[in-house]
């Protein structure tokens, strides 16, 4: 397919829409790039015409090659993320970010966001740390509005992190703009027969487990039958709920289960 060709687009999008998408919010996308687009656009429920969500292209150091390819990448604002959690109807609260602070700025934010799983409010943490996360020039001094408002920025990727922690089906492949700025850097000044400096990699998450889910919700049919709630799972057990989607935890909640059976056949 030849780039001025017509995408067919998964949701009622005119010749026009989509052409005027292809120009401004996934500038510079291929056909197949922008069909992939418009397929998580819709899949969030994001509208590309507010902003909602948009494409980004960036320039990634592949060592192999030995040079530049560019790399696209769909993007949502954290308001994006907070409206598709929101529209779960599981969405139980987001608290304020604390900070961990060093220099007279913050190093590492941490918000944790709830969940409502069978009724229990169930919270997840994430932390996002300056290193990490912030935009800063060649010379390692912070830019825009990371050096105007370093608190706000870092715990806007505390809280993304924490969404998708607690959202995970919902907002996986699709990350925030916030946490992609770093992206965006110059290259740190190298001498000239130096080899290039490659611009810092997006954040890396680890493997999506789809189990986890599941996991969940066994754990609170068990805190059910037991009768216990989130502070005794985690005194009898020593692993906070908010860490249920590890395979950690039901293994314990299993055996609990198990031990009061026992106990009540043997009464």
């Amino acid at each position: 397919m030849h780039d001025n060709q017509i995408v067919q687009a998964p949701q009622e999008y005119t010749r026009e829409q989509v052409d005027l998408i292809k120009a401004t919010v996934a500038a510079g996308a291929t056909d197949n790039e922008l069909k992939l687009f418009l397929t998580v656009a819709k899949a969030h429920g994001l509208d590309p015409f507010t902003r909602q969500v948009h494409f980004i292209k960036r320039k990634r150091w592949d060592r192999a090659k030995g040079g530049y390819e560019e790399v696209g990448t769909i993007q949502t604002g954290i308001d994006g993320y907070r409206s598709i959690a929101a529209r779960t109807g599981q969405l139980a609260g987001i608290d304020d970010a604390s900070y961990e602070e060093a220099g007279g700025r913050p190093v590492k934010a941490s918000v944790t966001v709830y969940r409502l799983a069978g009724g229990i409010r169930c919270p997840f943490t994430a932390s996002a740390r300056w290193s990490e996360y912030a935009q800063a020039n060649k010379d390692g001094e912070s830019m825009g509005l990371w050096q105007k408002m370093p608190y706000l920025m870092l715990a806007k990727c505390a809280e993304a992190l924490a969404l998708r922690k607690a959202f995970p089906a919902e907002l996986g492949g699709i990350y925030t703009h916030e946490e992609m700025q770093q992206a965006e850097a110059e290259p740190l000044a190298v001498e000239a027969k130096a080899e290039p400096v490659p611009p810092p990699a997006p954040p890396k998450e680890g493997p999506k487990d789809p189990g986890s889910a599941e996991r969940l919700m066994r754990i609170v049919q068990i805190m059910r039958v037991l009768k216990m709630d989130a502070a005794a799972v985690e005194r009898v057990t020593g692993i906070p709920l908010a860490h249920s989607a590890s395979a950690e935890l039901l293994p314990k909640m299993e055996e609990l289960l198990k031990k009061e059976s026992g106990y009540a056949e043997r009464t």
